[in-house]
């Protein structure tokens, strides 16, 4: 199986997984610490998206050789925004989302303090800039990302399939 194919079953996994975490283990232990967990892997799920389709367009030849390495996602990001939204007519609100979930995830690496509020779990900066985690933004966010993967899949699912068609 390419590798395309692999980072998009990872990316299943990582969203289905934040999907439970939020739907069922959170309504059991109501930790709103869980919540910071289901971003986390709301935002691995996001990356290996953005990864897949990399991916495919390196198989393809069509971009250069990236770093692999989820570390430097940025540099994964900005290849994606540039060189395949506009090819594949990638809404910009799945980008939005990317970035939003990506953001909240390295501010909560640079936090000095967080805290559980309620139902919620901030995250403050030093200048005390603050994050908010709720249990209705992740919701959407992970609806929206698996609207987000289905449409990528169907896109590398169609497009292997025009190209096997054109190399016969």
């Amino acid at each position: 199986m390419e590798k395309h194919f692999t980072a998009l079953q990872d990316a299943k996994e990582a969203i289905k997984v934040a999907d439970h975490i939020l739907t069922v283990t959170h309504n059991v232990v109501n930790d709103p610490k869980l919540l910071l967990l289901v971003a986390e892997k709301l935002s691995v799920g996001l990356q290996h998206i953005v990864k897949a389709v990399l991916l495919y367009e390196l198989y393809h030849k069509r971009i250069p050789p990236f770093n692999e390495n989820t570390e430097d996602f940025q540099q994964m990001f900005s290849v994606f925004k540039v060189r395949c939204m506009r090819r594949y007519t990638i809404d910009s609100s799945y980008v939005d989302l990317i970035h939003n979930v990506h953001e909240l995830i390295q501010h909560h690496k640079q936090s000095p303090v967080e805290f559980s509020r309620k139902d919620d779990y901030v995250i403050c900066s030093e200048e005390y800039k603050t994050d908010v985690i709720s249990k209705k933004f992740l919701k959407t966010s992970i609806e929206k990302s698996k609207v987000f993967m289905e449409d990528v899949e169907k896109m590398l699912t169609k497009q292997d399939k025009q190209s096997w068609k054109e190399e016969k």
